[in-house]
Parts: structure tokens; sequence; C-alpha cells
């Protein structure tokens, strides 16, 4: 079978009012339902913190302070993308995650037709995230700071390395366009 090359991007972005809303989207988020994922035979993730368990419940205060900020964010992605036109925006998902010292997220996928990060606690030392290029099989580590929102296609296998800082906390999110 021949690979036939498709171009894809990642897009790299960023929350324009990130530092007025830190503050209080962790303050929310530490009020918050949570659990913890532990290592497993066979499968390395731990995260210390997430509420992965309500990702479709978008009435969640932390989501309510961050939904029109996302919003926006998902617009200029689309807006930025030639071959998609202004259509339905379908939220799948959207869940925080919090990584202490040595926690990990290893090699996954996502659902839907779109993916992202935004990296609302993301100190200088903390763990990439790192993307496998389909065609190559190259591990490219995205150089984002605190503040930053990529989206890239869900099929993209991604992971957040081991975490080497006191604490990093991103909002992770799953969606589709024209579904």
């Amino acid at each position: 079978m021949t690979k036939i090359l498709l171009k894809d991007y990642i897009y790299h972005g960023r929350i324009k009012e990130h530092f007025q809303l830190k503050g209080t989207l962790l303050s929310e988020i530490s009020k918050t339902d949570s659990h913890t994922i532990k290592p497993m035979k066979g499968c390395p993730h731990q995260i210390s913190k997430l509420d992965w368990d309500y990702s479709e419940e978008f009435d969640r205060p932390w989501v309510q302070e961050f939904g029109n900020h996302f919003l926006r964010a998902i617009a200029e992605f689309i807006d930025d993308d030639s071959t998609i036109d202004n259509e339905t925006v379908d939220i799948h998902q959207i869940w925080y995650q919090q990584y202490v010292e040595s926690d990990i997220h290893d090699w996954h996928i996502h659902g839907g037709q779109f993916t992202g990060v935004y990296y609302l606690e993301h100190p200088s030392d903390s763990a990439k995230t790192e993307v496998v290029s389909p065609y190559d099989k190259r591990v490219i580590a995205i150089d984002a700071k605190e503040g930053d929102i990529i989206i890239f296609p869900a099929h993209i296998k991604h992971r957040g390395s081991k975490n080497s800082c006191k604490r990093k906390t991103i909002i992770s999110f799953n969606f589709s366009i024209g579904e």
C-alpha cells in the first residue's frame, strides 16, 4: 500500500484574557469534585486531579467562566483555516487535568474531529505536550507557554510527558465542526 502525504497542522494561539482568568478558574477548579488516575500494569497514566467524569456537563462554574473565551479561540481557529466554513461547532467534552511532579498522561488519541489544550497553569519547567506525526512517526514537542491554546485533529497521537514541576493545570476539550 502506498502512503499519500496530506499536510495538516496544529493551531497554536493564545487566550488574550489569560491573566484575568487564571485566578478565577484555578479557584473554581479547587472546589470541584474530581478523581485521580493512578498507573496500572500496561498503562502508565498518572494524573493527580481531573474532572473527566463530568466532561459533558457544561454548567460547571469554571466551564461557564471559561466558555466565551474558549468559543472565541475556536472561532479564531475556524477563521484561520480557509478550508472550514463558519459552520456549527459541537463541543463534545471539556475537562481539566492537574499534574504534580512525576505525573504523566501517556500516548493517546481523542474522539470527535478536533481536540485541544489550554495551558492554564504552566510553569517554564512543565512537561511539554508531544505529538506524533502520522506520516513519519516523528515526535514533536509543542513549545507552549502559560495562556496558550493548541487545537489539532483528534486522531493525532499525543501525550503529556512526565511532569517535572510542582503543579501544571490544563483544560482539554473535544469538538467537531459541521456535524
